[in-house]
Formats: C-alpha cells, structure tokens, sequence
C-alpha cells in the first residue's frame, strides 16, 4: 500500500513489488502493470480502509484483463511490519495464502454479519460480490464464482445466476452523443 511496505518487501527479495502509494488504485498503474503481468496479488493493509481499497482496486485490476487474487496480511500487522518481524517466509506464507477476489469480498462481507444470515443478509451480501463477478471478462471464472457464493450462502446457485443476468440486462446503456 505504501512506500515502506514496498521497500522492505524489496528489501527481502520480493522484488516484483509495487506500490500505488495510498489506496488509490488508478487506471494509469493498470496500464503501467499491464506492460509486465497478467496476474496480480493485491496486499493492502488489513484494516477496513485497506480491505475496501483491496476490493475496489481488484475489481479495476479485474475489468482490465488481470487475473487478480488478494492477500491478507495477519493480526493487524502491515506487509512492512510482518517482513521484519517475521521474515520473508512469513510474507511469502500470505501470498501463497491468497484468494480469488470473489472469495476476498465474500469473506469481507460475511466478517460484518455476527451470527446466521438471514435471507435480506444473504441477499445483501450477494448482490454485493455479484457485482463484482459481473465485472469479470471470463465466463468459466464467473461460473465458478457463482457456484462457489452459492455454496458459502447456502443459497440456489441459478437463483444466483438469475440475478447475474437480471443486473446486466438493467445495466444502463451509454448514452450516445448525437452529431451536431
């Protein structure tokens, strides 16, 4: 997220580390990646800002054609922090334990939820990370998405997939600019 978590994630030999400086993932840094990679492993802070800026940057990561997972630093401890002191196994340990951005925002999602879900909290908590598989240029990686949230909500999977195609279809055209 900062300039101190790339530094020392460079300093313990993750070399391919960047860093957008604050959690303003940007179409400008998707282009400049774009250059080198196709699959991206988001490691934000973990708290709720860095949580939200995960997401939000995941899914720009995502419309743009990468293949994005998302990794979750342990007990509150900022990249930098866990590198020094853990080491580099301990880092190298959280990204091997990244998720798919669909399971990242599901699990996000349910964390506010205390106890059981209700149907109102499952339908919340689907519409949510169905607008992120939405967004997913790939079809046999949303079906799987799908399948998966299905399983997590106890819910009908086609019931999931209605409502996949009910938002795209009442997703709103552009509008067309007409000639002068």
């Amino acid at each position: 997220e900062g300039y101190m978590d790339v530094i020392a994630a460079h300093q313990f030999g993750f070399t391919h580390s960047v860093a957008p400086l604050g959690t303003a993932l940007t179409e400008d840094h998707a282009s400049i990646l774009k250059r080198w990679v196709d699959a991206v492993t988001i490691v934000f802070d973990p708290d709720a800002a860095g949580s939200t800026a995960a997401v939000k940057g995941a899914e720009l990561l995502l419309e743009k054609g990468f293949s994005v997972a998302v990794a979750t630093v342990p007990d509150g401890l900022d990249p930098d922090e866990l590198l020094h002191q853990r080491g580099p196994d301990a880092f190298k340990a959280v990204l091997d334990s990244a998720v798919d951005l669909a399971e990242f925002k599901t699990r996000v999602l349910l964390a506010k939820f205390p106890g059981p879900l209700s149907a109102e909290d499952k339908a919340k908590v689907a519409g949510q990370v169905l607008e992120t598989i939405r967004k997913c240029p790939d079809d046999v990686v949303k079906g799987e998405w799908l399948r998966r949230l299905a399983q997590l909500l106890a819910v009908n999977e086609q019931s999931l997939y209605s409502q996949l195609q009910r938002g795209a279809a009442a997703a709103p055209e552009p509008r067309r600019r007409l000639a002068p």
